[in-house]
């Protein structure tokens, strides 16, 4: 993650693995093309990340439903619905952000919508494999 929000001239592997002092890419191109996530298991650790270094009584969970006007259908989750940010009816995306605020710092998360699909319309696995 520090190597994404970093102000490197380029991101790719090579200048994220120098940023994150590994001598090769070959571990980060793994981590990015090849390596098979558990999203449930990455989920908790956000969580339990969060809840330790920004966890406060005074914290406050954020919940942001968005919707993006879209042109075509293909998107999963476009169809006619009403969208705020179009203010009327039309081909839109819904998604539901969550975030986390406190005086320690902010969390945000992926935004949850009607989950991945295949162009057949069948669900896919959340989880990236190749």
């Amino acid at each position: 993650m520090p190597g994404l929000l970093a102000d490197l001239p380029r991101k790719n592997c090579w200048t994220i693995t120098e940023l994150a002092g590994d001598a090769g890419p070959a571990g980060m191109r793994h981590l990015l093309s090849r390596a098979r996530w558990d999203a449930d298991r990455v989920r908790d650790d956000i969580r339990d990340f969060v809840a330790e270094h920004l966890g406060d009584e005074d914290g406050v969970l954020v919940v942001d439903a968005t919707g993006d006007p879209k042109k075509g259908t293909a998107s999963v989750g476009v169809q006619r619905q009403y969208t705020g940010t179009a203010g009327r009816i039309g081909n839109s995306q819904v998604a539901v952000y969550l975030g986390y605020a406190s005086a320690a710092g902010p969390a945000a998360s992926t935004p949850h919508g009607p989950g991945p699909r295949t162009r057949g319309g069948a669900a896919r696995s959340a989880s990236p494999t190749a």
